[in-house]
């Protein structure tokens, strides 16, 4: 009798335990269709992107600059510096008579009047590149940003020359000021900052040699790398063997080759640092980057996000003409043979770049996107999704436009009252004893 007990009660609960599971999913048929289990996803995170050529590059001082005395502008009288000295841009370097007052004082005047003309369009020309707008952009970011860059360097490149005059102007003034004081005499300054190296006692030419003090980089890029590069444009790198980074813009690139390897032409270049990195001596090796574009605080997801799918470029509809166009295009193909038209052929198709985009509702939905910059495993997303938005990182084949996803359960999370504050949590729970 308890034999026969036993095997009833086992067949009524099979038979129950189908009966319920055929009652779930005839309650939640739609519901359960299509369902995909995603077990790693991720969200779309801020991060600056840039382009970037590698190379190296070793410290050099900046320049040797040269102080030169012309004979025939008077008779020398002597140098106020000796070799060793450390000079300041204006610093006197030597003194001479002059031959002809006015013609010198008349000579420097318009030399002023020149440098100040310059420094005058230097400025505005910076007053302008700072005050120029660009327009945010509508769908493509990267147009937005490489105008940005351009702007910096422009900027940087003109700040540059603006200094050089300034100095050549500072040195002018003084040697005006010397003559009005001193009669005959004039004083020339320097127009560098930096060590004397060598004086020509003899007044060979250069008079003076200056070595300045601050360092640049420098360094060779081959042909294939030189048209990417130009003057002002944003570089930082490492210095080797030694935790110290540094900024800087390139100063100048030769459009000239002055070395040849394996049937490769090198051009050099030089670089300005804004600051000078700590403990950096000349000789130094140190990594170059130059900075061809970059996208500041830009949405960003990883490669492997992102998915790929040939979609139908749909034609424009014609224009609708006017009644002349019309009558002038029935005489043309009236006079015209009739012709197979190539515009009939296959319809093109272009690649287009999207995510699974996981929704709060708890579906997947696929989101055509656009790109741009490429950081490694690194892209820039333009258009297409937000920051923070929720992306599958899973094998497109099990996902479905508008089905419902299913994540493994984080039990650190799984609370009583965590369960009860979600909505629909009765059908969400079926679905997960379905799936089990």
């Amino acid at each position: 009798m308890k034999k026969k007990t036993k095997v009833r009660l086992t067949l009524f609960g099979s038979l129950l335990f189908v009966a319920v599971n055929i009652f779930l999913v005839w309650l939640d048929e739609k519901e359960l269709t299509r369902l995909s289990y995603i077990e790693e996803w991720e969200q779309t995170f801020e991060e600056d992107l840039y382009n970037e050529i590698e190379n190296e590059g070793t410290f050099q001082s900046s320049t040797v600059e040269y102080s030169y005395f012309d004979k025939q502008a008077g008779s020398f009288k002597q140098f106020l510096v000796e070799e060793g000295d450390q000079v300041d841009v204006g610093d006197d370097l030597y003194e001479y008579v002059v031959r002809d007052y006015q013609a010198d004082k008349q000579q420097l005047e318009s030399e002023q009047d020149k440098l100040e003309g310059e420094i005058d369009v230097l400025e505005d020309y910076v007053d302008a590149v700072e005050d120029s707008d660009i327009p945010e952009p509508e769908e493509d970011e990267q147009p937005y940003v490489d105008a940005e860059l351009s702007k910096a360097q422009r900027e940087a490149k003109a700040n540059m020359m603006l200094e050089k005059k300034e100095a050549q102007l500072e040195v002018i003034e003084d040697q005006l000021d010397t003559l009005s004081d001193n009669g005959q005499v004039i004083q020339v300054g320097s127009q560098y900052e930096g060590t004397i190296t060598n004086i020509s006692e003899s007044l060979d030419n250069p008079a003076i040699t200056i070595k300045q003090d601050e360092l640049v980089v420098a360094g060779k890029v081959h042909e294939g790398e030189r048209n990417a590069i130009e003057e002002g444009m944003k570089v930082r790198g490492n210095v080797l063997n030694q935790n110290q980074t540094w900024e800087g813009a390139l100063e100048s690139v030769a459009s000239y080759s002055e070395y040849e390897k394996d049937d490769t032409s090198y051009y050099n270049y030089t670089i300005e640092l804004n600051e000078q990195p700590e403990g950096a001596l000349q000789g130094y090796h140190t990594t170059v980057s130059f900075i061809t574009g970059e996208a500041q605080n830009a949405i960003t997801a990883e490669i492997g996000w992102i998915q790929e799918r040939l979609e139908e470029v749909k034609p424009e509809e014609p224009a609708e003409q006017t009644d002349t166009e019309a009558k002038d295009n029935s005489t043309d193909e009236s006079e015209t043979p009739d012709q197979t038209s190539e515009e009939e052929d296959s319809p093109a198709f272009k690649r287009q770049r999207f995510m699974w985009v996981m929704t709060s509702d708890g579906t997947t939905l696929t989101k055509p996107i656009e790109t741009g910059l490429v950081m490694g495993d690194l892209v820039q997303v333009t258009d297409g999704v937000e920051l923070g938005q929720w992306i599958a990182d899973e094998n497109e084949s099990q996902f479905f436009e508008g089905g419902t996803f299913l994540t493994p359960i984080n039990r650190d999370h799984l609370t009583l009252e965590t369960i009860k504050a979600q909505e629909n949590w009765w059908s969400s729970m079926k679905m997960g004893i379905l799936v089990r």
